[in-house]
C-alpha cells in the first residue's frame, strides 16, 4: 500500500480504518499514535480534501494531539538504527514539508495541538 502513487484510493483506503476504529472502539477512550493528521500528510492533495473534510465531519477531532517535532538529521539517525536499507530512508528529503503540511491540517480543522 505504501507505494500507491493515488493519494485519492489511499486516503479512502487509510480514512475508512479511522472510521472503522472509530465505531468498534466509540465508547472508550483512545490513544494513538497515529490518525487523521498522518494519513493527511502522506495521502493529502487536492484530489484527496474533500475525503479529509468529510472524515473529518465524520469523526470529529481528537480531543488533543502532540505533534512532535524531530530534526532531519534525528529522523534520518532513527530510520538508520532500523535498517540501512529501511525505505523510509527515500521519504527524509520530504520532512521540511511534512511538519506544515500537518500542522495546517491540524489549524484548517481547528484541532486542539501541541507542537514539541
Amino acid at each position: 500500500m505504501n507505494k500507491q502513487t493515488d493519494k485519492l484510493f489511499t486516503s479512502w483506503f487509510y480514512g475508512l480504518g479511522n472510521i472503522f476504529l472509530y465505531h468498534k472502539f466509540k465508547e472508550e477512550n483512545i490513544i494513538t499514535d497515529r490518525h487523521l493528521v498522518s494519513n493527511h500528510c502522506w495521502s493529502g492533495a487536492d484530489a484527496s480534501e474533500n475525503v479529509f473534510n468529510l472524515l473529518v465531519n465524520e469523526l470529529g477531532s481528537p480531543d488533543f494531539t502532540f505533534l512532535i517535532y524531530a530534526s532531519p538529521a534525528v529522523v534520518i539517525e532513527r530510520i538508520k538504527k532500523r535498517s540501512l536499507k529501511d525505505p523510509d530512508l527515500q521519504k527524509t528529503e520530504l520532512i521540511s514539508q511534512l511538519y506544515p503540511k500537518m500542522e495546517g491540517f491540524l489549524k484548517k480543522h481547528k484541532m486542539k495541538y501541541l507542537l514539541i
